[in-house]
C-alpha cells in the first residue's frame, strides 16, 4: 500500500462516522452504570465509570455493526438504514440525549437516597451533574480515539498477513498478536518500572520521620527503653503504632477505680531482620523482654500493607482488657494495602504464618494455667495473612484448626481472596444471606455488624463483615454473573433492589473497591465503630456491661483511624 493510500485509510478509520448501533449500545451501557452499587459515588467517579461503560458498549455495538454490514454485503443488498439517512441517526441521537437527561436526574435521586443511608452527608446537586458530564464527554472522546488508533494498528498488522488466509482468520490473528504485544509491554513496564519505582518511593516514605512524633520512653513497647530494635528502624507505621499505646491514665479514666497495666506493643520492621522468619524470632525476643507472656491476653496481629495496625482496633482491645494485653506485629511490605493486595498477598500470608508459629511455639512452652490467652487478629489483607496460617482447608477443618490454634480469633473485613471465608460462605445454612451467614453451633460467629454481639455468648471465632464492604465482595466473576451480595434479602446498607449488568457491574465494583477504604464509619471497609463490640465479646471482664460497650464505642471515636 502506498503512503498516500495508507494516509487516506488512516483518515477514514479515525474520522469515520459512528455507527448508529454503537451510539445506541453505548448509551444503554452508560445508563446501566448509573444505578447504585455498594457505595455512593461522586460526579467525577460516576463520570469515569460512565465513560468506561459507554466505551465498552460502543465496542460491542461496533462488533455487532460489522456483523450486520457483512450480512447485507453477502446478501448483495444495501443496508436499509444507510438508505434512510439521516433520519435513523437523528432518531438515535435524540433518544440518547433524552436518556442522558433523564438518566442524570435519576442518578442524582439514587445517589442522594443512598447517601441518606450510609453517608456522606453532602447532598449532590447540579454542580455534580455538570462534573459528571464534563468527565464523561472528555473521557469518551479520549477512549474512542484510542480505540480507533488500536483498530488502525490492528488493520496494519492484518495487511502484513498472507492474503490467502481467510479474512476472519487474519482478523483474529492480527487482533490477538496486537493484544499480546501490548499486554506484554504493559506488564513489563509495571513489573520492572512502576513497581520498582513505587517500592522505592514508599520505602523512602517509610523511613521519613513523622513530624511531632516522639520516641516512647517506656520499656513496654518496641523502640522504647531497653528495646532490641531502634525506634528509627521501625518504619512510619511501626513508630505510630508503638507510640500510640493507650496510657494508664486514659485507662483509669475510662474505668474509675481500676488499676490498669501499661499495654505492651511489639513491632518488628522490615529493616530489623532480613526475612519473615528472622523478624518473627526477633518479635518473640521482644515479647520476652517486655513481659508479654505474663499478660492476660497475647495477640498475634497480622498487619496490612505498609505495616499499618489499625489504631482504633488496638486501642479498643487495650480499653476493653484494662491494658493487660500484649500485641505482636511485623511488617512485610512498604506498599499501601491496595497495592499489597495485588502484589504482596504471598508476603502477607508468610508474615502471618511465621509470626504465629514463632509466638505459639514459645507460648506452648509455658504451663497451661499461667500462660496468657492467645488471640489472633487480622483486618482486611491482614485477615488474609492470618487466615493463611490454616492453609486451604475445608470450612470444618479451618474452624477446628483456628479453635485449636488460639483461644479466640477475630477477623475483620475479609478480602474476596480469603479461602476460608469464601468456603464458609459457600457452606452456610440454607436460607441465610451471604452478608449474615449462619454456620456451625455458635462457637463461630459470622456477622455483618458486630453490634449484633451485644448480650450474646462469647464466640470462639468471630468474623465481622459489612454488607457494603466491596473488599469482601469484589470478584472477576462479576464480569459475567450476578454477585452473591445482590441476592434477596440484601443487607441493611446496600440497595434493596440492586441491578446487575455484564461488565458494567464489574466496573462499578472495582471503583467501589477503591472507594471502600474512605467510606463512612460502619460502612464499606471502615470498621472503626465495630471494634468496641467485637472486643467486648472477646476480652471484656465479667463485670462488663452493655453500657460499658457503648461508652467504649464513644471513646474510640476520638482515636485517629
Amino acid at each position: 500500500m502506498s503512503v498516500r493510500a495508507a494516509s487516506r485509510r488512516a483518515r477514514e478509520v479515525l474520522w469515520a462516522q459512528p455507527r448508529l448501533i454503537s451510539i445506541a449500545v453505548g448509551t444503554w451501557f452508560w445508563w446501566a452504570a448509573l444505578v447504585p452499587s455498594l457505595l455512593p459515588r461522586s460526579g467525577s467517579i460516576q463520570g469515569v465509570i460512565g465513560a468506561v461503560s459507554f466505551a465498552v458498549g460502543w465496542g460491542v455495538g461496533s462488533l455487532v455493526g460489522q456483523v450486520w454490514d457483512r450480512a447485507w454485503t453477502r446478501a448483495g443488498r444495501r443496508d436499509p438504514l444507510l438508505a434512510a439517512r439521516p433520519w435513523p441517526l437523528v432518531a438515535v441521537v435524540v433518544l440518547a440525549v433524552v436518556a442522558a437527561v433523564v438518566g442524570t436526574v435519576m442518578w442524582l435521586r439514587w445517589q442522594n437516597s443512598q447517601r441518606r443511608v450510609v453517608g456522606p452527608d453532602e447532598v449532590l446537586g447540579l454542580g455534580d451533574a455538570v462534573t459528571l458530564w464534563v468527565v464523561t464527554l472528555v473521557l469518551v472522546a479520549v477512549v474512542v480515539l484510542i480505540g480507533r488508533l488500536v483498530g488502525l494498528a490492528v488493520i496494519r498488522v492484518d495487511e502484513q498477513l498472507p492474503r490467502r488466509w481467510p479474512g476472519l482468520v487474519r482478523h483474529l490473528v492480527a487482533g490477538s498478536a496486537f493484544a499480546v504485544v501490548v499486554i506484554g509491554m504493559v506488564m513489563a513496564v509495571l513489573s520492572f518500572g512502576v513497581m520498582r519505582f513505587l517500592d522505592a518511593k514508599y520505602a523512602e516514605a517509610d523511613a521519613t520521620p513523622t513530624p511531632g512524633l516522639l520516641a516512647p520512653q517506656t520499656a513496654t513497647v518496641s523502640g522504647g527503653s531497653g528495646s532490641l530494635v531502634p525506634w528509627t528502624s521501625l518504619g512510619a507505621e511501626g513508630r505510630l503504632f508503638t507510640a500510640g499505646a493507650v496510657s494508664t491514665d486514659a485507662l483509669r479514666t475510662f474505668r474509675p477505680g481500676s488499676e490498669p497495666l501499661a499495654p505492651i506493643r511489639v513491632f518488628i520492621g522490615l529493616q530489623n531482620a532480613p526475612d519473615a522468619a528472622a523478624r518473627a524470632d526477633l518479635a518473640v525476643k521482644e515479647l520476652e523482654r517486655t513481659g508479654a507472656f505474663q499478660r492476660k491476653y497475647l495477640v498475634v496481629w497480622t498487619v496490612t500493607g505498609t505495616g499499618w495496625v489499625d489504631p482504633v482496633a488496638a486501642a479498643g482491645l487495650e480499653y476493653a482488657a484494662g491494658g493487660d494485653t500484649a500485641i505482636a506485629a511485623q511488617q512485610y511490605s512498604y506498599l499501601p494495602s491496595w497495592i499489597s493486595f495485588l502484589v504482596d498477598k504471598d508476603e502477607a500470608a508468610e508474615a502471618g504464618t511465621t509470626l504465629y508459629t514463632a509466638v505459639h511455639e514459645r507460648w506452648s512452652q509455658l504451663p497451661p494455667d499461667t500462660r496468657p490467652q492467645l488471640l489472633l487478629f487480622g483486618e482486611s489483607l491482614g485477615s488474609f495473612g492470618s487466615e493463611a496460617t490454616f492453609g486451604r482447608a475445608t470450612p470444618t477443618e479451618t474452624l477446628r484448626a483456628a479453635e485449636k490454634a488460639a483461644d479466640s480469633v477475630l477477623w475483620v473485613g475479609p478480602t474476596g481472596d480469603n479461602v476460608g471465608w469464601n468456603a464458609l460462605l459457600a457452606s452456610r445454612q440454607p436460607g441465610s444471606p451471604v452478608w449474615a451467614p449462619v454456620y456451625g453451633d455458635g462457637s463461630v460467629r459470622l456477622v455483618d455488624h458486630s453490634q449484633e454481639l451485644a448480650g450474646t455468648p462469647e464466640p470462639k471465632v468471630l468474623w465481622v463483615q459489612h454488607p457494603s464492604d466491596p473488599v469482601g465482595w469484589w470478584s472477576w466473576s462479576t464480569l459475567w454473573s450476578r454477585p452473591a451480595w445482590m441476592e434477596q434479602p440484601t443487607g441493611d446498607d446496600v440497595p434493596q433492589e440492586p441491578s446487575w449488568f455484564p461488565v458494567v457491574s464489574f466496573v462499578q465494583a472495582t471503583f467501589d473497591l477503591m472507594n471502600g477504604f474512605s467510606a463512612s464509619p460502619g460502612h464499606g471497609h471502615n470498621y472503626n465503630p465495630d471494634f468496641a463490640y467485637a472486643w467486648a465479646a472477646l476480652v471484656a471482664p465479667p463485670d462488663w456491661t452493655i453500657a460499658d460497650t457503648e461508652r467504649l464505642a464513644q471513646t474510640l471515636i476520638g482515636v485517629s483511624g
